[in-house]
């Protein structure tokens, strides 16, 4: 989850930078970024650098690489929803 966490800040990052803000050391913009946001663990370096994360800059993407932290919380709210409120049952499920 600090990885998915990592991720989606740095693509936020990115992308509320204007056309005449863009980096020149890119490695310096993601240390920054994740520094500004907390999330600069020497033990959980960024799986998805800059220069390959492609979901930041192609696919469709565009600053909503935190969605899979949100569907992650909609899961979790799920289950406790139907732990809470007996389980798989056709009328929870209707």
């Amino acid at each position: 989850t600090t990885e998915y966490l990592a991720a989606a800040l740095l693509d936020q990052a990115w992308h509320q930078l204007a056309p005449n803000q863009i980096p020149q050391d890119v490695l310096a913009f993601e240390a920054e970024a994740l520094k500004k946001a907390g999330v600069d663990f020497a033990l959980v370096p960024p799986r998805y650098r800059s220069t390959y994360f492609s979901h930041t800059f192609s696919g469709g993407y565009s600053a909503g690489y935190y969605g899979y932290l949100w569907a992650e919380k909609l899961d979790a709210d799920t289950v406790e929803w139907f732990k809470a409120n007996g389980g798989l049952t056709r009328k929870n499920g209707d």
